[in-house]
């Protein structure tokens, strides 16, 4: 096994949630320990993200992603 695993994500630049969330990152100096700590609070428990009001809404071509979204649900 290497000694380390890249995982990638990628932001849609022309939908306004996405493009949020990508400003939203740069307050933070390393977004790969930002996320690991994201998901070390899942992990734990100790974080819940809050339930969505609205619902996202995939546009045809990026359906690709679908899976990406759906497992947050």
């Amino acid at each position: 096994m290497k000694a380390r695993v890249i995982k990638s994500v990628s932001f849609n630049a022309s939908d306004p949630i996405e493009l949020s969330m990508l400003a939203h990152l740069t307050k933070f100096s390393s977004f790969s320990v930002y996320v690991k700590r994201l998901i070390q609070r899942d992990m734990d428990g100790s974080y819940a993200p809050p339930k969505a009001t609205q619902t996202y809404q995939q546009t045809p071509e990026f359906d690709d992603d679908k899976i990406d979204y759906e497992s947050f649900t």
